[in-house]
């Protein structure tokens, strides 16, 4: 398993990495972490053995900067893409309320996430987390528990990011397929809009911008009427 894991390392071009929690449970006699509180999920758990721990501000930071560090020792030519994930806690085990130990978590893996950007050249942050739970976007893409993404909440993320990082290339020299392929997930449709949409098109090849439009737009509630174009270009093989 870990040779695979190196070699993932050794030859991705893009880690993308979602920083969930602060909160952990630890083995106090190796000082490795659980994926999951012992007992819980599996196993046993046992006081003397099995320690919880918030890992702080200095700690985070010095743990994702030795992993950046580490990965790009063996890969110099690797980026980075960091995130946090705006799922908010569901329960604690610190002293804390679960609202204020779930701020506290995701403010510091937020600030250590900025700090690690700033720092390194070949790392970049997206902001998943700002597009879900900032205010300004009026709660619009939760669940009805306030906690999980609504499918049209992980649709608009992924639009915004795949727009961000897989610009479309010139579409001309391109077959039917590769346009198809080229254009997928590259348009989103503004949040205030609503109601039926009628496309315009100018000119139609393979009809790639069209599907990626109507794709777009229903993907953020808006039903398409049709579509309307001046003229038909040959096909494309």
């Amino acid at each position: 398993h870990l040779t695979r894991v190196r070699h993932l390392f050794e030859t991705a071009s893009v880690f993308v990495c979602t920083l969930g929690l602060t909160e952990a449970w630890m083995n106090s006699e190796s000082s490795f972490t659980y994926p999951a509180c012992p007992g819980t999920v599996r196993g046993t758990f046992i006081p003397t053995k099995h320690v919880f721990k918030n890992f702080s501000l200095a700690e985070i930071t010095s743990d994702l900067q030795r992993m950046v560090d580490q990965v790009t020792r063996v890969n110099p030519s690797i980026k980075f893409i960091l995130t946090v994930s705006p799922v908010p806690l569901v329960a604690t085990r610190s002293e804390k309320n679960v609202l204020l130990a779930s701020s506290y978590s995701k403010s510091v893996l937020r600030a250590a996430a900025g700090e690690i950007e700033m720092n390194n050249s070949n790392v970049d942050y997206f902001p998943s987390y700002e597009i879900i739970s900032h205010a300004a976007s009026f709660g619009q893409y939760l669940d009805s528990d306030l906690r999980g993404v609504t499918p049209r909440g992980v649709s608009h993320v992924m639009d915004c990011f795949i727009s961000s990082y897989l610009r479309p290339k010139d579409q001309s020299s391109l077959d039917a397929i590769e346009r198809q392929q080229n254009i997928y997930h590259s348009f989103h449709s503004k949040s205030y809009l609503s109601g039926r949409a009628i496309i315009i098109d100018d000119l139609v090849t393979t009809g790639a911008t069209i599907r990626e439009s109507v794709r777009a737009l229903r993907a953020s509630g808006i039903a398409v009427a049709g579509a309307v174009t001046a003229c038909f270009a040959e096909p494309l093989r």
